[in-house]
């Protein structure tokens, strides 16, 4: 009977173990028709990490391709797997995945991260990035996914992502609901914009938008061919997507609306209809842009840069407009001995919002609101809806006090 190799310490070593002269310890074994090693500083390490990879053999696990992958590899395997995956939706992955996942834990192993790494990932990008509970609930969505097949593909035995939303669940109650602008607000932004020097380029986009409900992918999209002034429609079938790389570059893409309901035809309103028509009789004299996206062009807003708007440009320049406007309305107010009326930090969102709010605050018929805003799920229409009447209903209220007697 063969003798038993032992370590240097004369313990027994089992089959595949061995030391080597500098004192470390190592493990051979085969998996797949490949044969693999591993090393550890004492013998008890090493077998801690052999226990590991027979019950990864067992199950099926490729461990030494999980020590080998990032997030990063394994993200890219993903979007390369998702064929079916429509551009939009692409483009908003690779976003998140840049903007929040990659500076974290885009380098870090696939079999090293654990439940507790992800939920910690979580923490700090709500803390330095302020983030709320439904962009926690979108940034999971790639991280998961990038889990979910590297277990598909039996590189790692779990998904450190499974039910970690449940530890973020009570901040859905700290979430900032989005608000609308009070027809107060809403009216001084536009007449700011109109009578200053600064910002008066930012006029036709800003009004189409607070006069249609418009997402911006939506308004960056549209071309004179979705005009119709003969039926008095500004035509929705087209959404504007990119994504902005590190060196500053963005690419543009046009795709079709994202769900059916985003297809839809919203009525002009005279003022829309009024500022679009000299929007394009000014087009016509100086030349249409000569900006061109996916084959679309004809474009009827640009940037001064000849770029079609994006939220990021947009938001910027909002963020300007009420800075200057409320510094100059503090000022005029102080003089004339009056309260300002300020103007409250919001994104095109709260424009959309505010659309939304206003035809609620004077339309009943909830299937026509729908259809205009593009809502998928009616539930949205009718939060909005019970949100924007409820100060209505209570004025009706109050002016029935003293109408009639009660008692």
């Amino acid at each position: 009977m063969a003798e038993k190799r032992k370590d240097s310490r004369g313990r027994n070593l089992r089959t595949g173990e061995s030391q080597r002269k500098d004192g470390r310890y190592m493990y051979r074994w085969t998996q797949n028709g490949k044969e693999r090693s591993v090393y550890a500083l004492t013998l008890g390490e090493l077998r801690e990490k052999e226990e590991e990879i027979q019950a990864d053999i067992r199950e099926g696990i490729d461990g030494k391709t999980a020590s080998a992958l990032t997030i990063d590899d394994m993200f890219k395997k993903y979007m390369e797997a998702e064929k079916g995956i429509r551009l939009s939706t692409k483009l908003e992955y690779q976003r998140r995945y840049d903007c929040f996942i990659y500076p974290i834990l885009g380098k870090s192993k696939m079999n090293k991260v654990k439940y507790s790494d992800v939920k910690s990932f979580y923490h700090s990008i709500i803390e330095e990035k302020g983030l709320s509970y439904s962009s926690i609930c979108s940034t999971n969505i790639v991280l998961n996914s990038i889990f979910k097949l590297a277990v598909k593909d039996n590189i790692i035995r779990n998904n450190p992502c499974e039910g970690i939303l449940h530890e973020f669940k009570g901040m859905e109650k700290y979430t900032k609901k989005v608000f609308a602008l009070t027809v107060q607000e809403q009216n001084a932004f536009i007449s700011y914009i109109s009578n200053s020097n600064v910002y008066n380029h930012y006029l036709p986009v800003f009004m189409v938008m607070s006069g249609t409900g418009c997402r911006v992918g939506e308004l960056g999209a549209l071309t004179w061919d979705d005009i119709d002034f003969n039926e008095n429609i500004i035509k929705i079938r087209k959404t504007l997507h990119y994504k902005i790389y590190e060196s500053g570059k963005c690419e543009y893409h046009i795709n079709k609306a994202k769900t059916r309901a985003g297809e839809r035809d919203i009525p002009m309103l005279r003022e829309i209809r009024k500022r679009l028509m000299s929007e394009k009789k000014k087009q016509l004299k100086k030349g249409f842009w000569s900006v061109e996206v996916d084959g679309f062009k004809g474009f009827i807003f640009v940037t001064q840069r000849k770029n079609p708007y994006t939220s990021e440009v947009l938001n910027h320049a909002i963020k300007r407009i009420c800075t200057d406007y409320n510094k100059e309305e503090k000022k005029n107010a102080k003089r004339d001995g009056r309260e300002p009326v300020l103007i409250r930090n919001f994104t095109c969102h709260n424009i959309r919002h505010t659309f939304a709010t206003r035809i609620c605050e004077n339309e009943t018929n909830l299937k026509a609101i729908q259809d205009i805003m593009g809502h998928k799920d009616i539930k949205t229409t009718m939060n909005i809806y019970a949100e924007a009447t409820r100060e209505v209903k209570q004025k009706s209220m109050d002016s029935l006090e003293g109408k009639f007697k009660l008692t």
